[in-house]
C-alpha cells in the first residue's frame, strides 16, 4: 500500500507553483509546476477538506500531517455530518499545505496519485474546464 504522507515528504515542492485545482465530489486535482518548469498533476481522492487563496505564486515550502489541527478539524466536520463520534475512526488522513509566508492551498485526504511531468499545455485553466455559456438565464 502507498504512503500518500512519504511520497509527498520525497516531492520536491521547493521554488514551485501551485497553478490551479478543480475539484468533483470527493476528489481533486491539483497542478503544480516544480522549480525545472515540470508540471505535475496530483490526483487526490478520499478528500475531506480543500482551502485555497487565490493566485499563481512563486513558493518556497509544504508541509506535509499525519496529525494536525487541520486533519482534527476535518474530522470533527466529519464526525457531526456522519453522526459518529470522533470521526471517521480507522481512516488515515494526510495534510499536504503548500505556502510561500502563508498556506496558498491546503488539502486533508486520503489517498494520493501524482502524474507527471505532463506537457505544459494540459495545464488545468478555466478556459480548459467546460462552463456554462453566456445563454444561461440570472
Amino acid at each position: 500500500m502507498d504512503n500518500p504522507a512519504q511520497t509527498l515528504r520525497n516531492f520536491a515542492f521547493s521554488d514551485g507553483q501551485y497553478l490551479a485545482h478543480f475539484t468533483e465530489g470527493d476528489s481533486c486535482a491539483m497542478d503544480y509546476r516544480n522549480w525545472r518548469e515540470e508540471l505535475f498533476r496530483f490526483v487526490f481522492s478520499g478528500v475531506a477538506m480543500v482551502r485555497a487563496y487565490g493566485g499563481s505564486i512563486s513558493l518556497c515550502d509544504a508541509f506535509v500531517a499525519t496529525d494536525s489541527d487541520l486533519i482534527h478539524d476535518a474530522r470533527r466536520v466529519l464526525a457531526d455530518d456522519w453522526g459518529t463520534s470522533g470521526g471517521p475512526k480507522d481512516v488515515p488522513l494526510v495534510e499536504l499545505s503548500i505556502s510561500d509566508d502563508v498556506p496558498v492551498f491546503s488539502i486533508v485526504f486520503t489517498n494520493l496519485r501524482i502524474i507527471g511531468p505532463i506537457p505544459s499545455d494540459r495545464c488545468m485553466t478555466i478556459d480548459s474546464i467546460k462552463i456554462l455559456g453566456d445563454d444561461v438565464s440570472t
